[in-house]
């Protein structure tokens, strides 16, 4: 479940099993860890986000893959 801390969660949301939850820092260090596992895809859910702001927080995600593949050289 994508999380972002500046965009608003729809209310009355139970506990996610994963989610990709906080600021860039935050969800950048959560990808390593997937990426460390192993991980080479991930399916990104949005159904926590209010409807209104998924599409920013979809291309907030590409902007944070993108900076985390510059920095890692991940290929994904």
């Amino acid at each position: 479940m994508l999380l972002p801390d500046h965009l608003p969660e729809r209310p009355n949301q139970d506990s996610w099993p994963a989610e990709l939850r906080g600021d860039e820092q935050a969800v950048s260090a959560q990808l390593a860890e997937y990426a460390q596992a192993g991980v080479d895809d991930l399916i990104v859910c949005d159904y926590g986000i209010e409807p209104g702001c998924r599409l920013a927080a979809l291309a907030w995600l590409a902007s944070v893959m993108t900076s985390f593949q510059a920095i890692t050289g991940a290929e994904r």
